[in-house]
C-alpha cells in the first residue's frame, strides 16, 4: 500500500493538470537568513496570486487577504498565534485561499477603544476558502465603567457571508463570551454570548471540528435585569452546511439579577444556546455522526424569577431544513506541509471492513452527488489511490514518503479527500478533506 501511495505522488508530480506549482515565501516575525517577509501582512501584500506563504513561529497581528488567492501555512512544528481579527474577502471564482497550522486566530476583546471582533471573517468570496488544523476565537464583551465604557456582547469566532465554498477540517471555533453586569457598569444588561460560527449565504463543509458558543454574561449587580443568552455552536442562515464527525455545543445562559432585598423585582435567567441552529426557509444542513448539545440556562434572580430555557442540540426554525445522515464519519489524517523525502503516514478511519481510497486534485469544488453521503470538495481531474480494507479497529495508518517534485518545482499544492465504501450496502461516503503542501527539500 505504501508503494501505491508513492507511485501516486510520482504520477501527481508528473501530470501538469494535477500540479498547482507555486512560489514559496518565508515569513517570520523577525528578520533573519532566508526570511523573505517580516510580518504576515507584509507577506500577503507582497505575494502574487497562487503563491504560498510558509510561516515560522511567532506572534503576528491579524491579517487581511483581499482579492488574492494564497496558501498560508505554518511550517512543521511552528508555534504561531494571531493576536487580532483576520479576514478573507473579495475572492474571484478562480482565486482560492488555504489557511492551515496557524495556531490561534484570536479576535480582539472589547475595551473602551476597541469593539469585540470576530476571529475570522470570510465575505464575498466566489472562490473557495479551506481552513485546517487551527483554532479561531471571537472576542469577549466588556461593560467597563462610566469612565471606561465598552461593548457587552461577545463576537463570532468565524463569520461567513456570501461565500461559495468554505471547507473546515480539524478546526476548533469558539464564540466570545458576554460581559457580566457589575456595580458601576454603564449598561443595564449583561452581554450575550456569540455563536462560534455563523454562516449566511454560504456553502459550508466541516469535518472533525468543534463549535462552542460563548456563554452569556451574569447579572451580578443589585439590578433586576435578566442574564445574557448563550451563543449557538453553529448558526446557519441562508445557504447549506454539511457537518460530519464534529462537536457542536451551545453556550450557557447567564444568571438573572435582583434588587438584593431592596425590592423592585428580579430578572430571569438567560437562555442557553443551541448546538446547531438552522434558521430560515433558505437554510439547510445535513449532519453525520455528531456530538451536539444545547447550553444550560441561567438561573433566575431571587424573588421568584424563572430560569432561562435550555438550548437544543439541533434546532430548526422559520422553515429551515435538517437531514440527519446514518453511518460513521470518515476521517483522514494527512500531515502538511511535507518536504521531498520526508517520511510520513496517512491515517484513515471509518468502520471495520470498509474499503477506502484517497483522492487528490489541484482544484476545489463543492458538489453533492446523488446517492452518495457527503459533499465532494474536489474537481476533476483527480488521482484515486486505494487505502485498502480497514481492520477490526476501524482505522489504519499507512507509511509513505513523497518523491521528488521535479526540476524547477519549488512546491505543489494538492487537495485531498477520503472516500469510503460499505461493502454490505455499497453505500459510498465522502469523508474528510485535507490540503497538502509539498515542498522542495531545500526549503
Amino acid at each position: 500500500m505504501a508503494l501505491a501511495i508513492r507511485i501516486a505522488f510520482v504520477a501527481i508530480c508528473s501530470v501538469p493538470s494535477l500540479q498547482a506549482q507555486s512560489q514559496v515565501w518565508i515569513v517570520d516575525d523577525a528578520a533573519g537568513p532566508g526570511v523573505d517577509f517580516v510580518g504576515l501582512q507584509a507577506g500577503i501584500d507582497g505575494a502574487s496570486d497562487g503563491d504560498i506563504l510558509l510561516v515560522k513561529s511567532g506572534v503576528y497581528p491579524g491579517f487581511h487577504v483581499l482579492g488574492k488567492g494564497l496558501t498560508i501555512t505554518g511550517d512543521t512544528s511552528a508555534l504561531i498565534a494571531i493576536s487580532s481579527g483576520s479576514s478573507v474577502r473579495g475572492l474571484g471564482p478562480a482565486q482560492h485561499v488555504v489557511l492551515q497550522r496557524l495556531g490561534l486566530l484570536q479576535g480582539p476583546h472589547a475595551s473602551a477603544t476597541v469593539l469585540a471582533a470576530e476571529g475570522l471573517v470570510i465575505k464575498n468570496c466566489a472562490g473557495s476558502v479551506w481552513i485546517g488544523d487551527l483554532e479561531v476565537a471571537g472576542g469577549n464583551g466588556t461593560l467597563g465603567t462610566f469612565s471606561n465604557p465598552g461593548i457587552a456582547h461577545g463576537s463570532f469566532g468565524i463569520a461567513i457571508e456570501n461565500a461559495s465554498a468554505v471547507v473546515l477540517e480539524s478546526v476548533v471555533v469558539r464564540g466570545g463570551h458576554g460581559a457580566d453586569l457589575e456595580d458601576e457598569d454603564v449598561s443595564h444588561f449583561p452581554g450575550s454570548g456569540a455563536s462560534a460560527a455563523r454562516a449566511q449565504g454560504a456553502t459550508l463543509v466541516a469535518h472533525a471540528c468543534q463549535f462552542r458558543g460563548g456563554d452569556g454574561g451574569h447579572n451580578l449587580d443589585t439590578d433586576p435585569a435578566p442574564g445574557g443568552a448563550g451563543g449557538h455552536g453553529l448558526h446557519v442562515l441562508v445557504g447549506s452546511a454539511h457537518v460530519a464527525g464534529s462537536l457542536l455545543a451551545g453556550g450557557k445562559g447567564g444568571f438573572g439579577g435582583d434588587e438584593g432585598g431592596f425590592g423592585g423585582g428580579c430578572g430571569g435567567g438567560g437562555n442557553g444556546g443551541d448546538g446547531l441552529r438552522i434558521e430560515g426557509p433558505a437554510a439547510s444542513a445535513s449532519t453525520l455522526d455528531l456530538s451536539a448539545s444545547g447550553g444550560t440556562p441561567g438561573g433566575g434572580g431571587l424573588g421568584g424569577c424563572s430560569p432561562g430555557s435550555p438550548g437544543l442540540p439541533i434546532r430548526v426554525v422559520a422553515g429551515g431544513s435538517h437531514v440527519p445522515l446514518a453511518g460513521p464519519s470518515i476521517d483522514l489524517a494527512l500531515p502538511s506541509p511535507l518536504r521531498e523525502g520526508e517520511p510520513a503516514h496517512v491515517g484513515f478511519a471509518a468502520a471495520a471492513g470498509w474499503h477506502g481510497w484517497i483522492a487528490y486534485s489541484a482544484t476545489p469544488a463543492a458538489v453533492e452527488l446523488p446517492g452518495w453521503i457527503g459533499v465532494l470538495v474536489l474537481a476533476p481531474p483527480a488521482v484515486l489511490v486505494p487505502l485498502g480494507v480497514l481492520p477490526a479497529g476501524g482505522s489504519s495508518s499507512i507509511p509513505f514518503t513523497p518523491g521528488e517534485l521535479g526540476a524547477g518545482i519549488e512546491s505543489v499544492l494538492l487537495r485531498a479527500q477520503v472516500v469510503a465504501l460499505d461493502p454490505a450496502t455499497l453505500q459510498v461516503t465522502l469523508g474528510a478533506p485535507s490540503a497538502l503542501v509539498l515542498l522542495d527539500a531545500g526549503l
